[in-house]
């Protein structure tokens, strides 16, 4: 009996974990910062270049900071339930607007709303590595101490925000919203809060220019992508390769891009994507080599912002065991059941039919 227990328990197992594979979202990649201190900065204000939004807001209140721009449809899907968000006061909302063009910013939020407390402008994407962005919308929890508590990759809704968000807040302050007050509480004038009618027109405004903009902008993307693909069969290899002047650099640079993987393709190393993530992440490592960090320190510095995924051959240690050993894994159970099963049919008698074919074989 054990014989035939032993590749049911097997393909129960392996059940499982098929199963449970094709409930995960295979582009998520799990912030290494949740639990850790925001990484600190400094950047201009989007409404006011002369001023500045650091990092330093986010004390003493629990707030969010949000990644978008204007080039995201993603951004576009959520933008309406952020600003109901803002006006309901519930938690600040500040934004960090990720390699956008100002004035097209400006007009977003002068024409759609402007949820956010103060929004930073990370003109060069490198404030988004140091917090590891590596899609918009993404959106983060940050504790009154400055700790992350929280980050969402996708377009953030009502279902998500009350799953995921509240419960978190809930724990923290005993209540939703917080009993708190400080500077991010005045985003919106609560006396302008907006009557139903206006939230429901919002929201319809807000689907119906996300779907017009997809609908043009896939003609326009068509388009441009039509017009580069002729520039480039006139005029291909007329970009400049990346490379360090100092052959010894180059040469530990061009081995260590293709050591890091493109987050945003997953199956490509950075040093053969064309995404702006590889790009920025490959400008990274250029400065980080030009001013004498090693190896090692530039991929700790990489692993701490995105995780060990972010290799393209993580290290075989406890946590990526079952990146390393999972596919094996499979391999083994399959081939075990594959055993069993023969050597079971092996051991059974012949039948009637079997016994006829063998006895006029016989001479």
């Amino acid at each position: 009996m054990w014989r035939y227990a032993i590749p049911v328990v097997l393909l129960a197992v392996l059940g499982v974990f098929l199963s449970r594979g094709l409930t995960l979202n295979p582009t998520y990649v799990p912030s290494p910062l949740i639990g850790k201190p925001a990484p600190e900065f400094n950047l201009p204000a989007l409404k006011d270049p002369s001023a500045t939004v650091g990092s330093d807001v986010f004390e003493g209140q629990l707030s969010l900071l949000n990644v978008w721009a204007t080039w995201c449809v993603g951004c576009r899907q959520e933008h309406g339930f952020l600003v109901e968000l803002a006006r309901s006061g519930g938690i600040p909302i500040y934004g960090l607007n990720w390699k956008d063009d100002r004035d097209t910013a400006l007009q977003w939020l002068d024409r759609l709303g402007d949820p956010y407390v103060a929004s930073a402008v990370d003109a060069d994407g490198g404030v988004a590595i140091d917090w590891g962005v590596y899609g918009a919308p993404e959106t983060f929890l940050i504790d009154t101490d400055g700790t992350v508590l929280y980050k969402h990759i996708a377009p953030l809704t009502a279902e998500i925000w009350r799953d995921r968000f509240v419960p978190i807040i809930t724990e923290k302050c005993g209540s939703f919203p917080c009993p708190q007050g400080g500077p991010g509480r005045q985003g919106f004038d609560q006396s302008e809060k907006p009557t139903y009618f206006a939230i429901q027109n919002q929201r319809f405004m807000s689907s119906f220019l996300t779907q017009f903009e997809i609908f043009a902008g896939s003609r326009i993307r068509l388009s441009f992508a039509l017009t580069a693909l002729t520039l480039l069969a006139v005029v291909g290899g007329a970009q400049p390769p990346e490379t360090l002047s100092d052959p010894a650099l180059d040469a530990r640079y061009q081995a260590l891009i293709r050591e890091v993987r493109c987050l945003v393709c997953q199956n490509q190393t950075i040093a053969d994507s064309n995404a702006d993530l590889a790009s920025d992440l490959r400008r990274e490592i250029r400065e980080m080599l030009v001013e004498g960090a090693s190896d090692g320190e530039i991929a700790d510095f990489l692993v701490a912002r995105y995780g060990d995924f972010v290799l393209y051959r993580p290290p075989l240690q406890p946590n990526t065991w079952a990146l390393w050993g999972g596919p094996a894994a499979m391999v083994l159970i399959g081939l075990i059941v594959f055993a069993r099963v023969m050597r079971s049919r092996s051991g059974q008698p012949l039948d009637d039919d079997e016994l006829d074919e063998e006895r006029g074989a016989m001479p």
